[in-house]
């Protein structure tokens, strides 16, 4: 049996990791997208504001760091 007809030629070669870094990239920058708010509250000093905007940001680099550590 020759080569081609054993091995699919797709099998030959890695999973790619340009889905799993485009999915990383976009979490991360729905957790850089806060931080202008986070200091727009900051500066006029809305600390409540800020910790509420901190959190988020917390929340949302979970996902992140998961698919990180999956890459």
């Amino acid at each position: 049996m020759p080569i081609f007809e054993r091995a699919p030629i797709g099998d030959l070669f890695g999973k790619t990791q340009f889905k799993p870094l485009h999915k990383y990239i976009l979490e991360v920058k729905e957790c850089a997208d806060q931080l202008k708010t986070l200091i727009e509250a900051f500066i006029p000093g809305d600390y409540e504001k800020v910790e509420e905007i901190a959190n988020n940001i917390s929340r949302l680099e979970r996902p992140a760091d998961k698919t990180k550590t999956d890459i």
